[in-house]
């Protein structure tokens, strides 16, 4: 499984990881909310969501040359993808305990996320406090002020000076007076005071960005206030307020949500770090310095986290040395406590030096995580996390793996020297007949004139993969019917037939051909490797032959499995919308 591992000084750059992501997806959503698949009734795929699926897992790439069929397919994969959870759901494998135990660690990391967004997070970024925002939006405030700039070291009788000054300044505004001629008249800021103290206006996105323009946000028509900064000392009169037309909620409801998330996230990191530390009382700490020694000599195994770590400390508990490690205000922490700490909770990152403090650091962090953990079961928030609606990527991979685990995987029939052979009888003028196959190095260039010019270095023994900074290396299969093909290429075999005449070693070109896209070209090749055609017999592939037949069988399990689901859940692609999506982002929908 995907291992998270704990690096110095904490758990929170997760939190962070996992937040950020689940508002990009928030955001991607509404972007584009056209549903292009209805499955099982209600659950639905948009087209924004297959976009970014096919994006991510680079189908992009695989089908370059036909746009549309990566989004067939990748379609296609994110339908079956849901029946595999909704199944796994039905068959109430998430009831069974010792298939969870392997993504255990995952869930609890999950939880801790979702403590942090609920309990801190989503106190300052919610639905309340969005529509709060978006009632502020439109408003914009426009003030003036004048600046009393404190002198370097300014010491309490001139501050007082400067403060009595400013209070007089606004009794005066307060009385009638021009705020813009005080400005000019008093004001020590001189851009300021040629402006009569106009300052840019302060809408919601800048009151959020620090105290003082956020004071001034909050302030009526014709309020007048006095702040201190660290430098200056400001008297400040708010002399309208605009009100600009805003767009509908739905339309700007994930830049607000940024935008809050920019302004609170800091302080609701430093909340839950707070609450977190305070979990464990540090003068209550009781360390065995010799059980800590034991662990740093197993710690300093090379991938002892990420491969032994299980197996040696399991074998020392089943010798009777389940040592205590660390005693503290709410419990310990014993050998055994650590192994389930490590599988359950968080687990070690890769380090080529382990030091006593650095286990210290971990235990203790471990420890604290896991009475987040506590408290975030206690609050049921488990049923946010594993169930058939998550939109959390990493619990939705770690749920099709398995279910292809329980599901498909336990169909596979041992490979047995028996079935082998059946296997072989079977493929064998398929899988086992073996193509003739060339491969060789290419040049292309727009005019015979330069193919000349490299077959003139090769006359002075410059090597053929030396001749140009752009060697091209080709592969190409010929069938039983005699068809040449590009070999795991959709590429025209221009150079096929040409390759196929060479000897291993031997050089041809100029070779004169019309690519559709390029128009005449000129290529000079040399053969690098050559295989010729024939019939494997079992003896030529047993080394390989258990891959393939394992191969084969998964696949035929898998389609198979993909057919059920579809029979068993109804499935709706919508056509429609499917080639609307595709034709709104420049694909034909016919390709």
């Amino acid at each position: 499984m995907p291992q998270r591992s704990y690096h110095s000084p904490g758990f929170l750059p997760l939190i962070v990881i996992a937040l950020i992501l689940s508002i990009n997806c928030r955001a991607q959503d509404t972007i584009h909310p056209n549903i292009v698949a209805t499955i099982a009734g209600d659950y639905s795929i948009s087209f924004a969501e297959l976009q970014k699926f096919v994006l991510d897992r680079h189908y992009d790439q695989f089908y370059r040359n036909d746009m549309a069929a990566a989004y067939k397919k990748g379609l296609d994969d994110m339908v079956v993808r849901q029946l595999k959870i909704i199944d796994f759901f039905t068959l109430g494998l998430n009831q069974n305990t010792e298939l969870l135990q392997s993504i255990k660690r995952t869930i609890n990391e999950e939880l801790v996320t979702q403590y942090f967004r609920t309990q801190f997070y989503g106190k300052c970024v919610n639905d309340e406090s969005m529509q709060e925002a978006y009632k502020q939006m439109g408003r914009e405030v426009i003030y003036r002020q004048i600046v009393l700039a404190k002198p370097k070291n300014v010491s309490q009788k001139s501050r007082d000076s400067l403060k009595t000054a400013a209070n007089s300044i606004r009794a005066k505004i307060e009385n009638g007076a021009d705020v813009a001629e005080l400005a000019k008249r008093f004001s020590h800021d001189a851009e300021s005071a040629r402006r009569g103290g106009l300052m840019p206006p302060v809408d919601w996105k800048t009151s959020l960005s620090n105290i003082y323009d956020n004071a001034i946000f909050d302030l009526a028509v014709g309020a007048v206030r006095v702040f201190e900064k660290n430098q200056s000392i400001y008297v400040v009169k708010v002399v309208k307020i605009n009100r600009r037309d805003v767009q509908p909620f739905e339309k700007v409801r994930d830049d607000i949500a940024k935008t809050l998330d920019e302004r609170y996230m800091d302080f609701c990191l430093q909340e839950f770090d707070s609450t977190k530390n305070k979990l464990v009382d540090e003068k209550t700490l009781k360390w065995n310095e010799r059980a800590l020694q034991q662990l740093v000599t197993w710690s300093n195994i090379p991938d002892f986290y990420q491969r032994e770590y299980a197996d040696t400390l399991q074998h020392a508990i089943s010798q009777g040395r389940n040592f205590l490690i660390l005693s503290h205000s709410r419990g310990k922490v014993d050998l055994q406590e650590y192994l389930r700490l490590l599988d359950n909770v968080l687990i070690v990152g890769s380090s080529s030096s382990f030091k006593e403090d650095d286990l210290k650091r971990f235990i203790l962090e471990a420890v604290r995580t896991n009475f987040i953990v506590e408290k975030a079961n206690a609050l049921n928030l488990g049923k946010d996390i594993l169930n058939p609606r998550t939109t959390n990527p990493v619990i939705e991979n770690e749920i099709v793996r398995m279910y292809n685990r329980q599901i498909i995987e336990a169909q596979i029939p041992q490979a047995t020297e028996e079935a082998l052979r059946q296997f072989y009888q079977a493929n064998r003028d398929s899988l086992f007949y073996q193509f003739a196959k060339v491969n060789i190095y290419a040049v292309i260039a727009p005019d015979q004139k330069t193919i000349d010019e490299l077959k003139l270095k090769l006359d002075q023994n410059v090597p053929f993969e030396k001749l140009t900074g752009r060697i091209l290396v080709k592969t190409f299969i010929r069938d039983r019917d005699g068809a040449i093909k590009s070999y795991l290429s959709l590429e025209r075999p221009f150079l096929g037939k040409a390759a196929f005449q060479l000897k291993l070693n031997e050089i041809a070109g100029p070779i004169e051909y019309n690519d559709p896209e390029h128009g005449e070209e000129y290529a000079l090749i040399q053969c690098i490797a050559k295989r010729e055609e024939k019939q494997l017999l079992y003896q030529d592939v047993e080394k390989t032959i258990a891959d393939e037949f394992l191969k084969s069988q998964r696949e035929k399990i898998y389609s198979t499995v993909q057919g059920q689901l579809k029979a068993k859940y109804p499935v709706k692609i919508h056509q429609d919308i499917f080639k609307q999506g595709l034709s709104a982002i420049g694909i034909n929908a016919q390709e």
